[in-house]
């Protein structure tokens, strides 16, 4: 039989430095639900773990409502017995996020650039799944770096093998790629989250700072993964953009964000300060 436990005095008891904003942010209502305890609010989800007894630990989504501002979870779990304890503190042994440069080629020549004056290589597959070896915590892979990600013909061989182990993948590309065909493969690989760098909405000044970069061209691959991505029904991937920040552009980042919305991007994620080229290391 379920039953509704009040856990606002153990969270209070161990988090008390942690509590969520009085005022939150708008809340999506058409799939909320509201407080089992004051009826009134519809409530967050949190991750945690619950133990019940001496050392009966177990994974639990628990609601906080932020209309009563109590905690709450309606026990389902087999075992009879009592809450003990909560745990918000989700820590793992190891790592559980990674970033994997795929290769260091790239179709720009973006002036600025550390990756052009690399050596132009790709990481070996072999290499890349001992990596995910190496890691067993891995939760998500970001494939990125001083190249274009997709350039590597293996990419979606890498992208199966985190699949199949459980790990999302997360790309930062410059855009040129999204051909059809390389949309319908991130949707089916279910590539979590594709980042767009983009730093003006002029096409000039864009192509100045991106040698070789066309602007229409990178509208048209985030319109044509938008498109394919919701026509067929997947959830993934989100689409972001984001960029670096030059002294001739920083005044553009509401016009960029703006334009970058109309074109089917939902998340602004960051723009970045240039580093001086002395701030590197030697290559």
């Amino acid at each position: 039989m379920n039953q509704l436990l009040n856990l606002t005095r153990l969270w209070h008891k161990a988090h008390p430095h942690l509590q969520p904003f009085k005022a939150p942010l708008a809340i999506n209502t058409k799939n909320g639900i509201n407080c089992p305890i004051c009826t009134q609010h519809q409530t967050f989800k949190l991750k945690v773990q619950l133990c019940f007894g001496v050392d009966n630990w177990e994974s639990a989504e628990i609601d906080y409502c932020h209309g009563c501002e109590e905690y709450s979870f309606l026990d389902s779990l087999p075992h009879k017995l009592p809450l003990t304890a909560i745990n918000a503190r989700l820590w793992s042994k190891g790592p559980t996020f990674l970033n994997i440069e795929p290769t260091t080629r790239c179709n720009f020549k973006c002036w600025y650039c550390v990756g052009r004056h690399m050596v132009q290589d790709d990481i070996q597959i072999k290499n890349f799944a001992t990596a995910l070896t190496h890691f067993p915590d891995l939760k998500t892979v970001a494939l990125v770096g001083e190249g274009e990600p997709l350039m590597h013909k293996g990419f979606f061989d890498m992208a199966d093998m985190a699949k199949a182990r459980g790990i999302r993948v997360l790309i930062i590309s410059n855009g040129s790629t999204l051909s059809q065909s390389i949309v319908k493969k991130l949707c089916e690989a279910e590539i979590a989250y594709v980042g767009i760098s983009i730093d003006s909405t002029d096409a000039d000044v864009f192509a100045q700072s991106r040698i070789d970069g066309k602007l229409d061209q990178i509208w048209q691959g985030i319109e044509r993964l938008r498109t394919y991505r919701d026509q067929h029904g997947y959830q993934y991937p989100k689409i972001g953009v984001k960029g670096t920040l030059f002294s001739y552009s920083q005044d553009e980042l509401p016009v960029i964000v703006a334009e970058a919305k109309a074109h089917g991007v939902e998340i602004f994620e960051s723009f970045q300060a240039l580093n001086p080229m002395s701030a590197y290391v030697t290559i």
